[in-house]
C-alpha cells in the first residue's frame, strides 16, 4: 500500500480539484482557515486537512451556489449544508457572474444561504433529540 504524501504542491491540488492555481491563492485571502505551508521561493504546500477544506469550499461555491461570504459563514458555524441524496452534484446551480454583479440579488442570495444554514442547524438539533 502506497502512503500518501504529507504535503501537496499547489500544482497537484489544482489538478486534483480541477481549479486554476490562482483560484486557490485567492481563496487563501478569503478563508482564514486555509493556511498552506510556505517553503523556499514562496512555494505553497498543502496538507491533507487543507485539501479537504478546499474540497468543501469548492463544493459550497461551485456546486451549492454559495457566495464567498455565505460559504465562510457555513464553515465558521460548522453547519453542514443539506444536500439531497438523489441530487446530482453536476446539476446543482453555480453562481453566475450576472448574479455576482447585481448587488440586490447577491444580498438576497447571501441572506437565503445564511437562513438555510440556520434551518439546517435547527433540523440537526431536532434529529439528535
Amino acid at each position: 500500500m502506497e502512503e500518501s504524501p504529507l504535503f501537496y504542491s499547489i500544482k497537484d491540488v489544482s489538478k486534483q480539484l480541477g481549479l486554476p492555481s490562482h483560484v486557490l491563492r485567492f481563496w487563501e485571502t478569503k478563508f482564514s482557515e486555509l493556511k498552506p505551508v510556505h517553503r523556499s521561493g514562496s512555494c505553497r504546500y498543502y496538507r491533507k486537512e487543507d485539501v479537504d477544506l478546499l474540497i468543501k469550499i469548492r463544493d459550497l461555491l461551485h456546486n451549492q451556489g454559495y457566495t464567498i461570504k455565505g460559504a465562510k459563514s457555513v464553515l465558521e458555524k460548522g453547519v453542514a449544508p443539506a444536500v439531497k441524496a438523489e441530487a446530482n452534484v453536476d446539476s446543482l446551480p453555480v453562481v453566475s457572474e450576472t448574479i455576482k454583479s447585481d448587488g440586490s440579488k447577491l444580498e438576497i442570495r447571501e441572506k437565503l444561504c445564511t437562513l438555510r444554514g440556520f434551518v439546517q442547524n435547527i433540523l440537526d438539533k431536532e434529529e439528535n433529540k
